[in-house]
């Protein structure tokens, strides 16, 4: 972001004067009193001051600055190009950003006469004459360019009220002579409000200027009577480099989204408004949360990492279980938080529902739980069996209890035994399944 100022190189006293070079009304113009020094960022200038005011026809006299700068086009002093215009004299950088460093420039003031160009705008737009036609439709056979009503319409000019300053009289003069090679030059500036206002008898003739028989300004366009001006850099760029980490994506300092590791580069306004130009060594840390299931075995797969093992859903830390695998004991759901150069992402949930199950002929629906139990659990064998066996364990082999079922899906057991780990054996219609049972 680059910050200019308006620095004065030329100073010229207040006593001069500004000649008028010439007016489209042929009248003799007043002499410009005061003088454009002091155009500085956040300054003001007045209005030049006539000592004998120029033959204005209107109600509605206005005095706007131009910056103007030579450019290829200049083979007289009316050849400069117009960069922006100010009703105050006040020229911030932003506004003028077709001036470059070390680039020279003039202030050029121009009275107009704003009433004065709304009639006109609004007879060309809207009057019509009996037997005649609009003057849309007149003009369209006598302009430069056909079609002009239609080109003010697309240029925003749609009545009166949408003239409203210098730059919008610029671009009607444009539009209406078809001199656009001259549009924002100060001899094409001349030469389309002479060819205009020679115009205005002929349509004065055929009514459709509203009354309005001069379009007259005063326009001081020798810019060897003016202060000359030179756009410099007020301040100097300052550079820095900084090493980031970050977390899946990082935000710069102006703004800018980055989700990989390498070198950018970043500006953004210094403390003196002049551009702080960054080189960020980044390095973007990417967590895999993903987990592979065998079983009862989880198991992490961002390898080098720290990890914490959690039971969904409550998202609580299981005690200990901080290895990169872990085994469930317990029939759940069960997720993991990764954490890796400063950076955490937690898993999904994982469900374990054969935790104890050694050998299963039923299906994947057969289910006991819970596990480990206060003594009360119950088996699930996923469908209706006529008959089923089901017997309990110790781990030395010594059975403790046996059941026979009958047309059952569901049963529900107790283990009468003291606490440890047994093996509840179910068999049905040649099936068997083999549980190891934790009884708290």
């Amino acid at each position: 972001m680059k910050k200019f100022v308006l620095l004065l190189s030329l100073s010229i006293g207040l006593a001069n004067v500004f000649g008028q070079d010439w007016t489209t009304c042929g009248a003799t113009a007043g002499l410009l009193n005061g003088n454009s020094t002091g155009i500085k960022r956040n300054d003001t200038t007045a209005a030049p001051k006539y000592a004998t005011a120029p033959s204005m026809t209107g109600t509605d006299i206005r005095t706007e600055f131009l910056i103007v700068r030579s450019d290829s086009m200049a083979s007289d002093s009316l050849g400069n190009t117009i960069i922006e215009s100010s009703s105050t004299g006040i020229f911030q950088p932003s506004t003028i950003a077709a001036l470059g460093i070390n680039d020279t420039f003039w202030l050029i003031p121009v009275t107009y006469d704003l009433y004065q160009w709304k009639v006109f705008v609004q007879s060309i737009l809207y009057k019509s004459r009996p037997l005649i036609g609009s003057c849309c439709a007149i003009l369209d056979n006598t302009a430069a360019i056909p079609g002009v009503c239609d080109t003010l319409n697309a240029a925003g000019f749609y009545d009166s009220s949408d003239v409203k300053t210098l730059k919008d009289i610029m671009v009607i003069s444009d539009i209406y002579e078809g001199y656009t090679r001259y549009a924002r030059s100060l001899r094409g500036l001349k030469n389309l409000w002479v060819n205009i206002n020679g115009s205005l008898g002929a349509l004065e003739s055929i009514g459709c200027t509203g009354g309005v028989k001069a379009l007259c300004y005063a326009f001081d366009s020798s810019s060897s009577n003016h202060d000359e001006y030179v756009v410099i850099k007020s301040c100097e760029d300052t550079r820095a480099a900084i090493s980031e980490t970050a977390c899946d994506s990082y935000v710069s300092p102006s703004g800018k989204i980055w989700n990989s590791s390498n070198i950018y580069l970043d500006t953004i306004p210094n403390a003196a408004k002049c551009d702080s130009m960054i080189t960020i060594n980044l390095t973007i840390v990417n967590i895999d949360s993903s987990v592979t299931q065998a079983g009862a075995l989880l198991t992490a797969n961002q390898v080098g990492a720290t990890y914490q093992w959690l039971d969904c859903p409550g998202i609580t830390p299981i005690a200990g279980a901080t290895s990169q695998t872990y085994e469930a004991t317990t029939n759940g759901d069960y997720a993991v938080i990764v954490s890796n150069s400063g950076c955490a992402d937690t898993s999904a949930c994982y469900t374990i529902s054969g935790v104890g199950i050694l050998n299963n002929d039923f299906g994947a629906d057969f289910q006991v739980y819970p596990n480990p139990t206060d003594g009360n659990f119950s088996i699930d064998l996923g469908t209706n069996y006529p008959s089923i066996q089901v017997s309990v364990n110790a781990m030395n082999g010594e059975t403790i209890q046996s059941h026979t079922y009958r047309q059952s899906q569901r049963l529900n057991l107790s283990i009468q035994g003291a606490a440890g780990v047994y093996l509840v054996q179910i068999e049905s219609e040649g099936k068997k399944a083999q549980v190891r049972l934790v009884k708290k």
